[in-house]
């Protein structure tokens, strides 16, 4: 429900959204790793993905407009690393990756003073990226150990999209952009750890940044120190600091329309975030663990509505705010009861203050507590049958102009091993209440718009699990594709 002013009058728009997609999705990955000798590894690794023929499809109705939007979707990712390891500490490492997605949609409109609209739309998206490091690692006397490295990435990025049969009072726009990346690192460590358990570590990475005509230099540091009074009485203090890159897609100038009222608008120009995280934290008899925690993101970036001005449109951007801070504490308590039993209860509590001053003519300073509670519980009904239930629960938060309301998950799961634990068959409900997605609302300086979005978010899976001899799953690092796709 959208309460939308636009030249001193305001528009009731109400409108219901339902959202389909259908698709196959396939992954595939094939290894060679090859032992030189004792000390020296070799891993080659190919990683693919692919997801043809994928259809999304929205069919929105309400009091402005009806529409239609059918989304065909094709993305392929295809993979390889090489990793040498060597008996001296050293890793010399690499890998490509090279990603491509076509898309294509058609929609139609219709308003409710009875004028239609329509266009077909050709999209895609091409990128290429190359990586290389070297690591070297030297164990010295006394329990002292340094570290330094180097490593280079370079991305390149090719997105279009194309309108054509436009009917109709619509603007488009056809968009073909080109971003190439680059990103020079380098590393020092040094850490040091006695008898008695106590141990730290520090480390600084420089890394030079560009995209287009943004270049910046800056240093990471990162530090770490656990005290060991005594087996019973443990103290960590570590500070840490990361980098949040944009998607490429959401870098571009281009818009996308979901439906005849709402659209996506890329932010040319959308900066990395980068985050700095203190933590503090006491461990009792190895389990129960209290802690503190003070977290600032610069240039923090997050999608949110926006009611323009000078249409009746609802517009959807990701734009750096100027930071994100948010202080708090945790506890985790485990407990048990037998051997039938186990449970841990997790309770975070903390304060948001969230500041915007370019986030279009409604700049923001906000600041909101909010309370997070999760239980976790395991039933061992016997050698090869468990159950489990996690409920959790969050109170009112916000998300730049968003008042988030309070949510619920409750979800129950059931895992049998039989056949001398060669099959595994778990049966899961997630969100079993359908209740784990807040309501959201906007009350900010004229702008009023309410979304529910909750619907249809209990999920039922079913898995069955053979294992040929005693094959066991091995832990590997995924190809990183956060950025891909549009």
């Amino acid at each position: 429900f959208s309460r939308h002013t636009l030249n001193d009058n305001v528009y009731e728009i109400t409108q219901d959204e339902k959202l389909s997609s259908k698709s196959w999705m396939h992954n595939v990955r094939t290894a060679l790793e090859y032992n030189i000798n004792e000390k020296n590894h070799l891993n080659v690794a190919y990683t693919g993905s692919f997801t043809p023929d994928g259809h999304n499809r929205s069919i929105a109705d309400g009091s402005f407009q009806q529409s239609s939007l059918d989304k065909f979707t094709d993305n392929k990712m295809n993979n390889i690393t090489v990793l040498y390891s060597s008996g001296i500490g050293l890793e010399v490492g690499g890998d490509y990756t090279r990603y491509t997605s076509d898309n294509n949609q058609t929609m139609f409109t219709q308003l409710s003073d009875k004028n239609k609209s329509s266009y077909t739309l050709t999209g895609g998206q091409r990128i290429d990226r190359y990586s290389i490091y070297a690591d070297q690692k030297h164990n010295l006397t006394n329990n002292w150990g340094i570290g330094y490295g180097v490593a280079y990435r370079y991305a390149k990025d090719y997105d279009f999209q194309t309108y054509n049969n436009v009917t109709g009072n619509i603007q488009t726009e056809n968009t073909e952009a080109k971003l190439n990346e680059q990103t020079a690192s380098f590393y020092f460590s040094l850490n040091k750890n006695w008898a008695t358990g106590t141990s730290f570590s520090v480390s600084a990475t420089g890394e030079y940044y560009t995209i287009g005509n943004y270049h910046k230099w800056a240093v990471y540091p990162q530090a770490s120190l656990t005290y060991l009074k005594s087996p019973k009485h443990i103290f960590q203090l570590s500070l840490s600091t990361d980098k949040t890159y944009p998607g490429y897609w959401d870098m571009q100038s281009s818009v996308t329309y979901l439906n005849g009222y709402s659209e996506l608008q890329g932010t040319p120009g959308l900066r990395p975030m980068t985050n700095y995280n203190l933590n503090g934290t006491y461990i009792l008899k190895q389990k129960y663990i209290f802690g503190l925690f003070y977290t600032h993101t610069s240039d923090y970036f997050a999608q949110s509505p926006y009611q323009a001005t000078d249409r009746l449109a609802l517009i959807y951007k990701n734009t750096n705010w100027n930071y994100m801070r948010m202080i708090g504490a945790n506890v985790i308590l485990p407990f048990s009861i037998g051997n039938w039993y186990d449970a841990r209860l997790t309770l975070v509590g903390m304060q948001a203050r969230q500041k915007c001053d370019q986030f279009f003519d409604v700049p923001f300073d906000r600041k909101k507590w909010m309370f997070v509670g999760t239980l976790d519980n395991t039933f061992k009904v016997g050698k090869n049958l468990s159950l489990e239930l996690t409920g959790n629960i969050q109170t009112p938060f916000i998300q730049g102009t968003l008042d988030l309301a309070s949510s619920f998950n409750l979800t129950a799961g059931v895992k049998w091993n039989f056949a001398k634990d060669k099959f595994s068959l778990t049966a899961r409900c997630s969100d079993i209440f359908n209740s784990s997605m807040p309501d959201m609302k906007v009350r900010f300086k004229g702008q009023y718009l309410d979304m529910n979005s909750s619907f249809y978010t209990r999920t039922v899976s079913l898995n069955l699990t053979y294992r040929f001899g005693g094959y066991k799953k091995q832990e590997v690092k995924g190809v990183d594709t956060s950025r891909f796709g549009h």
